[in-house]
């Protein structure tokens, strides 16, 4: 289709006629009126889509015709072509490089080949005796207005591509360039700092601001990992750069930086929350009353040991508890009641607080507790097996309430 051009679409049409009549004279079962269940609104469905699939296939068929467009500002020949800025998506080569150069990170098509080809933001085309020749140019990544440096009081300021810079959005990456200010007046130059680049929508990968992440790309990886808590961040990464292509662009995305950079921001995201008094890990639903906890313990949630590391946790304390508060309060317990738990006279089993330690039990064992509605609400490590004592630490964490441990001597 793209090789031969205007051509082979014509021959799609042609077969797109024939065999529309067959696919419209297929066999279709009639259907009872005078039902509202389920199947028979799915039949209705199913029939109607058939019914429609010849003219969504020439529909579809249609969209790859070019045709012979013009300029929607200057009624010259087009030449690009961009979705986003519909209605007015038709562009000649001037009108593209004056309205894209504010909008470098629109996704564009050129119609040059007879076909549509995706172009990355770098690419403009200038016509010349011989007929239109793409050329690079760097693209300026788009920031808040910065504040102006220069003490001068009528500034001749103007702006030219400095630092490169790689953006990576939901669509995928882009090759940039930060803005570079000058004063044509004093000759000072200056760039937009961290809190301009934030200010932007924009989080950085490093502290050296090489490689920027939008803050909307965070927002989806946040929903993702309540949505789909299994997929991989390779794997979302593999999804941005088969987005880059789309896009007619190029360039890996690394997933392992993409994840550390997302914690930091979500660790300031958290700080952020904990000024603001917010309240993580509650349930909507069962907030303010909460009526009933569910507490249960996971071998499988699998921890490593990183040699030469002393990084401590982002989130310490903020859902799973610190094995310190859990120690202590062990040996509160185990003083006020040693040894198997009693109600009355009788030994009562479920409430052991000693149990038989599983190997490696201590760095694979996680005890969380739930409320009715599966929200996560607090969790502990186990270090003893599932005992009572950790389902009690819970709800004493949760409850906010106090425990007193009345031990009868006598």
């Amino acid at each position: 289709l793209h090789r031969n051009g205007p051509l082979s679409i014509k021959l799609i049409f042609v077969f797109a006629e024939k065999n529309m009549e067959s696919l419209m004279m297929s066999d279709s079962p009639e259907i009872q009126r005078a039902s509202s269940s389920w199947t028979f609104r799915q039949q209705q469905a199913s029939q109607r889509w058939k019914e429609a699939r010849p003219f969504h296939l020439k529909c579809l068929i249609q969209t790859q015709d070019v045709g012979q467009p013009f300029c929607s500002h200057c009624s010259k020949p087009a030449v690009v072509r961009c979705r986003e800025c519909l209605p007015d998506q038709w562009f000649c080569e001037t009108c593209d490089i004056k309205n894209h150069r504010r909008w470098p990170l629109h996704d564009r098509e050129s119609v040059i080949e007879g076909f549509f080809k995706a172009i990355p933001p770098s690419t403009y085309f200038v016509r010349g005796e011989g007929g239109y020749s793409s050329h690079d140019q760097a693209c300026i990544l788009p920031t808040v207005r910065v504040t102006q440096k220069c003490p001068c009081e009528v500034p001749s300021i103007t702006v030219s591509p400095g630092k490169a810079v790689i953006l990576i959005s939901i669509n995928g990456r882009y090759d940039m360039h930060q803005p570079l200010f000058a004063c044509q007046t004093c000759q000072q130059q200056w760039a937009p700092e961290f809190m301009d680049l934030v200010n932007s929508g924009y989080w950085p990968a490093s502290t050296s601001s090489s490689t920027l992440y939008s803050l909307n790309l965070f927002s989806s990886v946040r929903e993702l990992k309540i949505i789909a808590p299994a997929l991989s961040r390779q794997a979302f990464a593999k999804l941005l750069e088969h987005r880059t292509k789309c896009g007619g662009r190029s360039g890996p995305v690394c997933g392992d930086t993409l994840q550390r950079s997302f914690l930091e921001f979500s660790y300031c995201a958290f700080e952020e929350d904990n000024l603001s008094c917010g309240a993580p890990f509650t349930c909507p639903a069962c907030t303010p009353d909460m009526l009933a906890i569910s507490v249960d313990g996971n071998r499988k949630l699998y921890r490593f040991l990183r040699n030469g590391s002393s990084d401590s946790s982002f989130f310490e304390g903020a859902f799973i508890a610190e094995d310190t508060s859990v120690s202590a309060f062990v040996d509160v317990l185990h003083k006020a009641l040693p040894g198997q738990g009693r109600c009355g006279s009788s030994s009562w089993t479920a409430a052991k607080e000693t149990s038989r330690r599983t190997f490696k039990l201590d760095e694979e064992g996680m005890e969380v507790a739930v409320c009715r509605h599966g929200f996560l609400l607090k969790a502990l490590n186990m270090f003893r097996g599932e005992i009572i004592i950790n389902c009690l630490l819970l709800n004493v964490t949760l409850y906010c309430c106090y425990l007193y441990v009345a031990l009868d001597k006598s």
